[in-house]
């Protein structure tokens, strides 16, 4: 067999096409711009047209902090338009708010130590009540299924 000139592989230039992306819906809120330090949630200021100023005092309380619609100009444009005049960053009834990372551990935490607590506290009712004759079985885990759920 003879001797065959064979280009290196660093010289060889392959096309290297991207994965075409595939469509989706777009998101029913937009993603604010990140800031280091905080993060972001949408906070409810109402429901079907009426006022929930309990929901909005309660979360301020808690930490967060209303962020100004001068602060994210890039959501102008979906804001609704009662809320650009009072500078919010307000959709559909929701208002963006945002608490410090520290804060929003700390809040995780607290929430996880209920969780904890009461599944603890299920456990050792079950083990109470556990007859051999009818045994309870547990599976802590949870499921979400979309659609018709088949």
């Amino acid at each position: 067999m003879a001797n065959s000139i064979r280009t290196p592989r660093e010289e060889t230039i392959r096309a290297t096409g991207e994965r075409q992306q595939s469509w989706k819906p777009a998101d029913l809120l937009p993603e604010p711009r990140p800031q280091e330090g905080w993060e972001f949630a949408w906070i409810r200021k109402s429901i079907l047209g009426k006022g929930d100023p309990t929901n909005v005092s309660r979360n301020l309380r808690e930490g967060y902090e209303v962020c100004p619609l001068s602060d994210h100009p890039e959501m102008e444009i979906s804001v609704d338009p009662g809320a650009k005049e009072s500078n919010l960053v307000e959709i559909g009834g929701l208002l963006l708010c945002k608490i410090p990372v520290e804060i929003a551990d700390q809040r995780r935490r607290y929430y996880q130590q209920m969780t904890d607590g009461q599944m603890a506290s299920v456990d050792a009712q079950l083990d109470r009540v556990n007859d051999p004759r009818m045994p309870v079985f547990r599976e802590h885990r949870s499921e979400t299924k979309f659609g018709s759920g088949r």
